[in-house]
């Protein structure tokens, strides 16, 4: 319900509901074709892009679910790669599957990199999840979320 209801008494806490994810989808969910993600990861060298973040460390969690023979994950939050490579080495043993497990630090803008990462480790699949997400920190800083090569512009987009 809308806060003021809440406060005017137009609606009691009772009717307060946990959010559900179609609530924010604006549309029905679709459920995952569970042989073409295994078609995809199963024996295969798998990418996951932004693999310590919310979608990305799901895709993790999937793949290693589903027979993964390696999976790289490319992530460029330090503690975000420490804490999903952690728990995926855990999820792997517990299920008794054999996945080679490689955390990269870097950039996924960096196409230099991400070419010779897929190429060191003959990535067969590539699941991209890296994004900026939380809109009012890329308002705040600009340039980090359209990386402007002008110092002039990032400068002054935040008042130095």
């Amino acid at each position: 319900p809308v806060m003021n209801d809440l406060i005017e008494g137009k609606i009691s806490l009772s009717q307060v509901r946990d959010v559900d994810a179609s609530d924010l989808l604006w549309r029905a969910p679709h459920k995952p074709d569970k042989n073409l993600i295994k078609k995809d990861v199963s024996s295969r060298s798998v990418m996951v892009t932004g693999g310590g973040g919310s979608i990305g460390s799901e895709l993790c969690r999937q793949a290693i679910k589903n027979g993964v023979k390696s999976l790289v994950i490319i992530e460029h939050s330090e503690y975000s790669l420490y804490t999903i490579d952690q728990e995926l080495t855990s999820l792997s043993t517990s299920l008794g599957k054999d996945v080679e497990i490689i955390p990269i630090l870097g950039d996924v803008s960096d196409e230099v990199f991400v070419e010779r990462v897929i190429r060191a480790y003959r990535v067969q699949t590539i699941y991209h999840a890296a994004a900026y997400k939380h809109v009012p920190m890329v308002e705040f800083n600009t340039c980090e979320g359209v990386q402007r090569r002008s110092e002039d512009f990032c400068s002054t987009s935040i008042g130095l």
